[in-house]
C-alpha cells in the first residue's frame, strides 16, 4: 500500500511508454537518435557492423521499437517498456549508450518540450498492443474521477452498503466512445491542463483528436471533445453499458478492484440529452438511500467536423448527498468553456516548484554534502514527482471535503476507504503548495467528529476515536461492534496521526481562524480520547508513575503473524502510537494557549503529566535496531529482527 501511496500512481499508472524526445539526425533511415546527454554520443557508438545487425533485427521484428548503441534491441509493448526481457526502463538512453528509435515511436515536435519537462506523458501506439488497463492515467477534479478506458467512474464520498460491507459506489463509465473504423495511433496526458488526448487516424487519412477532462470549475461535469484540423466525417461507437458489472478479466487488470452493480437505473431520453437516474442498491447504517442523476448529451453515430471545429459530449453527475448542491441538473449541464477549466487547473499546477528532467539547476543551494539534488537530469524522478502531484490534485478540492483513499478517487482499491495515509503522507506534500487542498483533508476529519465520538463511546472511551478505515463523514468500514482484533479495531494510531496533521497544517498556514474553528475542536476530542484511552499508574504520593496505552496494532503492520500478538490483543506502548498521541496532547495545550482558551488547573496538570510519562521504554532500542538492521541484513531478516526486538521482549 505504501509504495502505491508514496507515488499515488506515478510508479504504477504512468509507466505507459514515455519517450524522451530529444533527437538528432540518425544514421539510419526510419530511425531517430536519442543521445545520452552526459557525454558526446558519437564517442560511445560501437562499430557500425554491430549497429547494422541490430537495425536488421529490429526491422524484421514489428514489436521492436529500436536499439541501443551497444546493439541491444528495445521493446515497448503492453503498457510497459523493457530492454529485451530484463525489465529495464525503456526507451531512455543510459549513461553508456544512445538510443535509436523507430520514427513512428518518437514524440511529435509539438509535444517534445512537455515530454522533456515531464508535464506530458506520451505513448506512441503504432506497432504496439493496447496498454494494460492498469497503466492508464486518470482524469479527475476532486469530486469525480475515472481512469481512461476503464468502464467505471467514481464520486468522492458516494458509498454503497453498511459497515462491514461498505465500498465506493461504482458508476458505469459514460466516456467509452471510440471512432469506428479508425486506428488509435497515440495518446498522451498533459498535466499542465489535466487533459488526456487520443489521436485517431481515419481510413480516409484525416487525423482526429479526442480529448477528455474533468472540469475543474464545474465539479459535476466531464467533457469529451472531438476535433480535427481538416474536414472529417466520423462514426462514433458508444460502448456504454449502463448495467455492466465487470471490466475485462484479461491478465493485468486486477488493479481494477472489486466490481459490483451498485445502482438500479431508469433511463429517460430528452430532446438533446439522455437522463440516467440511479438508486443505490443498499442503504447505509443510518437507513439512508442515496441517488445519482446523470445527464449526457445525445449524439448520433455520424458526426461531421469542419476544420478546427470542436464537437462536445458533456456528461453531468449530481448526487443527493446532503452536502451536494441542490440545483436542478439542467442548470449544471451547461457548456462551461475550456478556458475556465484551464485557468482553475493552472492555479493548482503552477503553485510550488517545477521539476524538470533536462538542463541544470540554477540554484546551487540544491547541493547537499557534495551531492547535487538534481532532478533535472533524472526524468524518472521528475515524472514521479510531477505525476504524483497531478494525481493528488485530481483527487481533492476545497468545496468537496470527502478525503482521499490510497487509490485516489478513480479506483475502488481498498474499497475507497480513507486511511491515515491521507493525513500522514498525502496531504503533507500539499501544506506548502496547495494549502486549500490539504485543508480539505482536515475538513473531512472535522466533519467526521460526530462519527468519531460515536466510535469512542462504542469502545468505552471519551472524546474522538477516528475509524481506521472510513467512508462518508467518517463512518467506519469495519469493527462495527467495537470488539475484535486486527486493523479496523486496533490500528488506533490514526487518531494521533490526525492530531499531528492538524498542527502541521497550522504551522504551515498560521491561520488562527481555522485553528479556532476546525483544528482546535479536533485536538480537543483527541485529547479527551487519549486521557480515557491510557492506563495511569500512580506513586504513593499520588504523582503519575506511568501512562500506558495497550491493545494497539502498530503502523508496522508486518508484525502481524510474528507471534507477538500485535494483531490480537495488540501490544502495549507502541513507539509511533505513543509519539503521535503525546504530540497531539501537546498540540492541544499549545492551541489552547494561543487561542486564550482556559483549561482548568487540575486538567492542565494531568495533561502535562501525561505528556511526560507517556513514553516507551523500548523506543530508543527499537529505533537503533531499525537503523542497524536496515543497513546490514536483507529486508526480510530486518523485518523479523525488528519485530522480535520491538514487540517480543518480556
Amino acid at each position: 500500500k505504501l509504495q502505491f501511496l508514496y507515488f499515488i500512481a506515478a510508479s504504477k499508472k504512468m509507466q505507459f511508454g514515455v519517450l524522451v524526445a530529444t533527437a538528432v539526425l540518425s544514421l539510419y533511415e526510419g530511425y531517430s537518435v536519442v543521445p545520452n546527454t552526459s557525454l558526446p554520443w558519437v564517442a560511445r557508438s560501437v562499430p557500425k557492423p554491430s549497429l547494422d545487425a541490430a537495425k536488421t533485427s529490429c526491422d524484421a521484428d514489428p514489436s521492436c521499437s529500436g536499439f541501443t548503441s551497444n546493439g541491444t534491441l528495445k521493446y515497448c509493448d503492453g503498457g510497459r517498456c523493457t530492454c529485451e526481457i530484463s525489465g529495464n526502463s525503456c526507451p531512455e538512453p543510459s549513461v553508456t549508450e544512445d538510443l535509436y528509435i523507430k520514427t513512428n515511436f518518437t514524440v511529435p515536435p509539438s509535444l517534445q518540450e512537455g515530454v522533456l519537462n515531464s508535464t506530458i506523458y506520451y505513448d506512441g501506439l503504432i506497432g504496439k498492443s493496447t496498454p494494460s488497463l492498469c497503466y492508464q492515467p486518470e482524469i479527475g477534479n476532486g469530486y469525480l474521477a475515472t481512469n481512461i478506458n476503464w468502464d467505471a467512474i467514481y464520486i468522492s464520498g458516494l458509498y454503497n452498503g453498511k459497515c462491514g460491507s461498505v465500498h465506493k459506489a461504482r458508476i458505469p463509465s459514460f466516456l467509452l466512445v471510440d471512432i469506428e473504423g479508425a486506428v488509435e495511433v497515440s495518446n498522451w496526458l498533459d498535466i499542465r491542463s489535466a487533459v488526456f488526448h487520443k489521436k485517431w487516424l481515419l481510413a480516409s487519412g484525416e487525423e482526429v483528436l479526442q480529448s477528455f477532462y474533468a472540469h475543474r470549475t464545474n465539479r459535476h461535469l466531464i467533457v469529451m471533445e472531438f476535433s480535427s484540423e481538416q474536414a472529417a466525417s466520423i462514426k462514433l461507437l458508444d460502448r456504454l453499458d449502463i448495467n455492466s458489472v465487470n471490466m475485462s478479466s484479461a491478465p493485468g487488470n486486477s488493479c481494477a478492484g472489486k466490481y459490483t452493480k451498485d445502482f438500479t437505473w431508469t433511463v429517460v431520453k430528452g430532446p438533446d440529452y439522455t437522463d440516467f437516474s440511479g438508486n443505490l442498491t443498499e442503504m447505509n447504517d443510518k437507513g439512508e438511500f442515496f441517488t445519482l442523476t446523470v445527464r449526457r448529451d445525445s449524439f448520433g453515430p455520424s458526426v461531421k467536423l469542419s476544420p478546427n471545429e470542436t464537437f462536445y459530449v458533456k456528461t453531468t453527475f449530481l448526487t443527493n448527498l446532503p452536502d451536494d448542491t441542490h440545483q436542478d441538473i439542467s442548470t449544471l449541464h451547461v457548456l462551461t468553456p475550456f478556458v475556465s477549466h484551464l485557468a482553475d487547473w493552472g492555479k493548482l499546477h503552477e503553485s510550488g516548484v517545477d521539476i524538470f528532467s533536462s538542463g541544470e539547476p540554477s540554484d546551487t543551494s540544491m547541493l547537499l554534502d557534495g551531492v547535487g539534488l538534481n532532478f533535472y537530469t533524472h526524468s524518472t524522478i521528475s515524472r514521479q514527482l510531477n505525476s504524483s502531484l497531478y494525481f493528488l490534485r485530481s483527487s481533492l478540492r476545497e468545496d468537496w471535503p470527502h478525503g482521499i483513499s490510497p487509490g485516489g478517487i478513480s479506483t475502488q482499491n481498498y474499497q475507497g476507504a480513507v486511511f491515515f495515509d491521507m493525513d500522514t503522507y498525502m496531504s503533507g506534500s500539499l501544506f506548502m503548495l496547495n494549502q486549500n487542498l490539504s485543508r480539505s483533508c482536515l475538513q473531512y476529519r472535522f466533519n467526521s467528529l460526530n462519527e468519531s465520538r460515536a466510535i469512542a463511546k462504542l469502545f468505552g472511551y471519551k472524546g474522538s476515536q477516528f475509524a481506521w478505515t472510513s467512508a462518508y463523514h467518517g463512518a467506519p468500514f469495519g469493527c462495527c461492534s467495537g470488539k475484535g482484533g486486527y486493523e479496523n479495531c486496533l490500528e488506533q494510531h490514526i487518531t494521533g496521526d490526525i492530531g499531528v496533521a492538524v498542527w502541521q497544517y497550522f504551522a504551515a498556514s498560521n491561520d488562527t481562524t481555522w485553528l479556532r474553528e476546525v483544528g482546535h475542536p479536533i485536538l480537543d476530542g483527541i485529547k479527551d480520547w487519549v486521557v480515557s484511552r491510557g492506563t495511569a499508574k500512580y506513586f504513593a504520593n499520588n504523582t503519575l508513575e506511568s501512562f500506558d496505552i495497550s491493545g494497539i496494532l502498530p503502523v508496522d503492520e508486518w508484525c502481524v503473524g510474528s507471534g507477538c500478538g500485535c494483531e490480537t490483543p495488540g501490544i502495549t506502548n507502541d513507539a509511533q502510537t505513543n509519539a503521535v498521541l503525546k504530540l497531539s496532547v501537546e498540540f492541544f495545550l499549545k492551541s489552547a494557549a494561543l487561542l486564550n482558551i482556559p483549561i482548568p488547573s487540575d486538567e492542565l496538570a494531568k495533561l502535562e503529566e501525561i505528556t511526560q510519562k507517556n513514553t516507551n521504554p523500548l523506543q530508543r532500542d527499537a529505533l537503533t535496531t531499525h537503523a542497524i538492521h536496515f543497513r546490514n541484513v536483507p529486508q526480510w531478516l530486518w523485518w523479523n529482527a525488528l519485530h522480535a526486538k520491538t514487540y517480543c521482549l518480556p
